[in-house]
């Protein structure tokens, strides 16, 4: 998944900026201009995470990597993060993987190798390290509420804390690795990964029951990599080689199916900016984007050859970030416009 593909050759072209005046109507996306921001070619995206309630936007990587955007993902600045550790800043050889914002918008949390854990109370001004109880890679984070998260990584690893994070709770589930956690309300959430594995949660991460897999089986049976709840009920998964189910009846029954292509899914979300409601985005190898509502027809897309490792969206504005330094945004889905790559 992070092998780096072909450079992208094309350049970003300007798009064209109109408001629209009509009544009850939100003005398109500004134009865009590429980043001045420099990503370096062994620099990888593999977290992206849109503040709620604001145009901040938040991208963590490889050697500590963090950016952040405050203009909607047009323009990017790299920031410094400190760990409590000898040496102050962040040793650079360890991965961030996964952040996440509470729904306030101020909680928030960055997971990543050695069971790294950062939390900020402040929007993402200022982050510090939380205690782990777990050593091994946490690839994945849920802030369910200001105080509530869920982490999940290496293991059979699946993290818990009510308390912003002070204390955790760990289990392990028979030396699994969870790729992806996620919820749909304070109770609801399905955290999944190897061999078809899923998992869900009614108590907002405090205990786990197995909807599927839950086994070590054959190894031709294909990972999930992400997940995507879109309330209660509603809720699908994807994963290695296209392989995709559906469930409408809170994980009870599942509807196997496939993507257009084989290409592997590692990143998706519910599609908020596009116009079809009800829509997801899934992202993933050779720079494929799909987008539909789940159960339906998909449509795809193919705005670069970087693998994209994960996508966000809020109510006017979607971001899907990959290898290469790949940044790439749209205001609807039906244009993805490249911002950065490596240099």
């Amino acid at each position: 998944m992070r092998i780096r593909q072909f450079r992208i050759l094309t350049s970003l072209a300007a798009v064209a900026f109109a408001l629209v005046l009509l009544v009850g109507c939100e003005p398109p996306l500004p134009p865009i201009k590429p980043s001045s921001l420099v990503i370096r070619p062994w620099e990888e995206l593999f977290g992206v995470a849109i503040k709620p309630g604001s145009s901040d936007c938040y991208v963590v990587g490889s050697a500590g990597l963090l950016l952040t955007s405050h203009d909607g993902g047009r323009t990017w600045s790299r920031r410094r993060l400190n760990e409590d550790r000898p040496g102050g800043q962040m040793h650079q050889d360890i991965d961030l993987y996964s952040i996440n914002f509470a729904p306030d918008g101020k909680s928030g949390w960055i997971v990543g190798e050695l069971g790294l854990i950062m939390h900020t109370s402040d929007g993402g001004d200022t982050w510090v390290v939380q205690h782990s109880p777990a050593k091994v890679q946490l690839l994945s984070v849920a802030a369910v509420t200001p105080t509530e998260v869920s982490v999940v990584g290496d293991h059979g690893t699946l993290l818990w804390s009510n308390d912003g994070g002070a204390n955790w709770t760990m289990q392990q589930m028979n030396n699994l690795t969870f790729y992806a956690v996620a919820f749909a309300d304070p109770q609801n959430g399905w955290a999944v990964g190897e061999f078809q594995t899923i998992l869900h949660s009614g108590d907002g991460g405090k205990t786990w029951k197995v909807q599927r897999g839950g086994e070590v089986a054959d190894f031709t049976v294909p990972p999930y990599f992400v997940v995507v709840p879109q309330g209660a009920n509603t809720v699908t998964v994807a994963g290695q080689s296209g392989v995709i189910a559906t469930s409408k009846d809170g994980g009870k029954t599942w509807q196997d199916g496939k993507l257009p292509t084989e290409r592997s899914i590692y990143g998706a979300s519910v599609a908020s900016a596009s116009s079809d409601t009800g829509s997801v985005w899934m992202a993933g190898a050779e720079g494929t984007i799909f987008e539909g509502v789940p159960g339906g027809e998909w449509r795809t897309k193919d705005p670069t050859f970087q693998d994209l490792t994960a996508v966000s969206s809020s109510q006017h504005l979607g971001l899907a970030i990959g290898l290469g330094g790949t940044i790439m945004r749209t205001a609807n889905g039906d244009h993805w416009d490249l911002i950065t790559e490596s240099k």
